[in-house]
């Protein structure tokens, strides 16, 4: 016999039945939205992370072109001699390659009066050919200057880096040690912006013992290190190539240290300058109202200093 269920029972069947079904389906409704959430989250931080790891290996990439900003110049103009009163000088790489740069002479300077030299390093987008005025107000100290031009940079060939500029200058120090009418013992570095990497590190090679250390080290608007400017593009110190860190070498040094920045320097701020003053006793530190690339246009307040700082350093004659 078929026993066929009366519409009563099947109503009270299915009145039984529904209590249990909304809850099943608002579980899993709940259950099934959280994966995809979790998905979404995790897709876009993947996403993000690649995005970083490609702007890295972009800075990675493009830092050389950053730090180094190489001014060239056309062929023609590479073969013409230098201004009036200037030699070309020329220095040989470890590379093989030989580079120029340009040295002036102290008035009345020659084998019988040696002067006091100036090896300078000029800063990022720059060249020699633009510090002239430079080397003329130093013989106006009675000092004789070499214009120091990087790899890369002007018509000389190679690549600029912090150990191919470091190298360059501490082969210009010992090229003009041994120069006729240079006293071997009152050689000065200065370092003007990104030349204060080179020329402190040139400082701390050449300073293996008393004779050969510079005599002074100036330091014209100087860094902590490159290394310290990677927070401002969001990247980590590790990824930079040329760090350049003046902060791990300036206390070492035994030579007196003149540092001069600007308060208002917006490019390498003034707290850079009064940071590695406080890592050497025998610094001298001076503020001077003006930005980056002007100090030397306050009169006075430039060249008064350093005329200062050279005769107490006994480079030159006392202070008029």
């Amino acid at each position: 016999m078929v026993y066929v269920a009366s519409e009563r029972e099947q109503v009270n069947s299915t009145q039984n039945e529904t209590p249990h079904g909304p809850a099943d389906s608002g579980a899993e409704t709940r259950s099934a939205s959280r994966p995809p959430l979790r998905r979404s989250v995790v897709r876009v931080v993947f996403i993000a992370l690649l995005l970083y790891a490609a702007y890295l290996t972009i800075m990675y990439r493009a830092q050389d072109s950053l730090i180094f900003v190489v001014q060239r110049v056309p062929e023609a103009r590479a073969t013409l001699p230098p201004p009036a009163g200037f030699e070309r000088v020329m220095i040989e790489g470890n590379d093989g390659l030989r580079h120029e740069s340009w040295f002036f002479a102290a008035p009345g300077s020659g084998v019988d009066r040696p002067a006091p030299v100036v090896v300078f390093f000029h800063g990022n987008a720059d060249m020699i050919d633009w510090l002239a005025d430079r080397a003329r107000d130093y013989a106006g100290l009675g000092c004789s200057t070499l214009l120091v031009e990087y790899p890369g940079y002007r018509a000389n060939r190679g690549k600029p880096s912090e150990q191919s500029t470091v190298e360059e200058g501490v082969r210009a120090v010992d090229l003009i040690r041994a120069r006729p009418g240079v006293d071997p013992n009152r050689i000065v570095l200065h370092g003007m912006s990104l030349g204060t990497g080179v020329a402190a590190q040139v400082a701390a090679r050449i300073s293996t013992n008393e004779q050969t250390g510079p005599a002074a080290l100036i330091l014209d608007s100087p860094f902590t290190s490159v290394a310290s400017f990677a927070a401002r593009y969001i990247v980590p110190p590790s990824i930079v190539k040329h760090p350049f860190h003046t902060d791990r070498v300036l206390s070492a040094l035994s030579c007196p240290i003149l540092i001069l920045h600007g308060t208002h320097d917006t490019i390498i701020p003034i707290q850079h300058g009064r940071a590695l003053s406080n890592l050497n006793p025998q610094t001298t530190f001076v503020e001077i109202n003006a930005g980056h690339l002007d100090l030397d246009r306050v009169p006075g307040a430039y060249w008064g200093p350093i005329r200062e700082f050279l005769g107490k350093s006994g480079v030159i004659g006392g202070a008029d």
